[in-house]
């Protein structure tokens, strides 16, 4: 008898949009890795100098973390990694030799 459990994997599409939100004010901005400038949503009026990520909320411009500005390195991860959708995925733990659809460099 087999085990079951669930598996998540997550293309690199699925990890397109990233959500900050603001600690003061409680807004939700949502960044799309998947265009050159990081466009935000929901659209908010363009700031004078946009960079990805936003230094600061668009609605109380308070400033965001510091550790926020670490999503421009994700973002031009992602515009590298891109080309290679269908081909890298993520899972939650090793993929297990058993499971259907799984391969190794032995069995090529």
């Amino acid at each position: 008898m087999h085990d079951m459990h669930k598996e998540r994997v997550l293309s690199l599409e699925d990890l397109r949009f990233v959500r900050i939100t603001c600690r003061h004010c409680n807004t939700r901005v949502t960044l799309d890795l998947n265009t050159k400038t990081g466009v935000f949503a929901p659209p908010f009026p363009p700031p004078n100098h946009q960079t990805f990520p936003p230094e600061e909320c668009p609605v109380c411009h308070e400033k965001f973390d510091s550790a926020v500005s670490n999503l421009g390195g994700l973002h031009q991860l992602y515009g590298k990694l891109i080309p290679l959708k269908g081909i890298i995925g993520f899972h939650g733990e090793p993929v297990d030799e058993d499971t259907p659809g799984a391969s190794s460099k032995a069995d090529s």
